[in-house]
């Protein structure tokens, strides 16, 4: 019989670990004991769709409530549009974003770490999604290469400086470089056609991605979803305001999902949360 506590002691032990922690330690021992499987996910932004995985959750009967984040994102219409997913992770928006924008959409997604592009490649395969294209990049300020520190937990990376930092003071984390690209330049380089909605996920660097895509905000107005990171509630903070203040300066509406407040001055934009925002009419 396997013994679950002792083996989850002796990993967190032999990792040098008390700051893993037992549900890391755990979610390790159960990725060795429990038997790979597909299955369709009966929660979160891509609920219906295929997943490869273990399913604990679905297993357990434990299905999450929508978020705040998931409930707006469902109430978008996406059908026929070009949907850019900057930082897609494992692909669950990029799944969900292919299956709402449809035959006549188009969903371009960019993930620069090669396990989550792999699990991106895999969701799209499992779901025939055939209106999507996965790219291996980074999204950024400037056209180069970035260096980006990779932790155990799947999807747990960062190439924001600080957040580097803090997750290689952490451990276990490897560090790789990635190829980073503008938004602009892959545009241009691939001819891809301009966004109408883009998601912007990318722990910490919100800021240079949307310094790397000013010409797509300038003309083509594109609706945005971001997720608002950082390390620190003064690096939080400063990130938030540049965000803002480059969105205001491009004369967009800002929304904070999560107070459902308009932001309209970068003094206003809170640390932490989602914006959605489109372009004034």
């Amino acid at each position: 019989m396997l013994d679950c506590a002792g083996e989850g002691r002796r990993l967190i032990e032999t990792r040098g670990v008390a700051r893993i922690g037992y549900r890391r330690a755990m979610r390790t021992l159960l990725t060795r004991a429990v038997p790979q499987r597909t299955y369709r996910l009966k929660g979160g932004i891509a609920r219906g769709l295929k997943r490869r995985g273990l399913g604990l959750r679905e297993l357990l009967g434990q299905v999450p409530a929508d978020t705040e984040e998931i409930a707006l994102m469902r109430a978008q219409d996406l059908g026929g549009l070009t949907i850019f997913d900057i930082g897609a992770d494992l692909g669950y928006f990029t799944s969900f974003f292919a299956d709402r924008a449809g035959a006549l959409g188009r969903v371009v997604s960019f993930e620069p770490n090669p396990a989550s592009y792999e699990k991106t490649l895999e969701q799209v395969r499992l779901n025939d999604l055939r209106n999507v294209t996965v790219l291996n990049v980074a999204c950024g300020d400037r056209d180069g290469e970035l260096t980006m520190a990779i932790g155990s937990a799947p999807g747990e990376g960062s190439a924001n400086p600080d957040i580097r930092q803090a997750m290689l003071a952490e451990g276990p984390v490897s560090e790789i470089v990635v190829r980073a690209v503008r938004v602009d330049t892959i545009i241009r380089e691939r001819g891809l056609p301009a966004p109408d909605f883009v998601k912007i996920d990318v722990e910490g660097l919100e800021l240079p991605v949307l310094q790397g895509m000013t010409e797509t905000l300038a003309k083509s107005h594109p609706r945005l979803f971001i997720e608002l990171h950082g390390i620190g509630m003064a690096a939080k903070k400063a990130n938030a305001e540049g965000v803002v203040q480059l969105l205001l300066d491009n004369s967009y509406e800002i929304l904070h999902v999560e107070s459902g407040s308009a932001i309209t001055s970068a003094g206003e934009a809170p640390p932490e949360g989602h914006l959605l925002c489109k372009a004034k009419a």
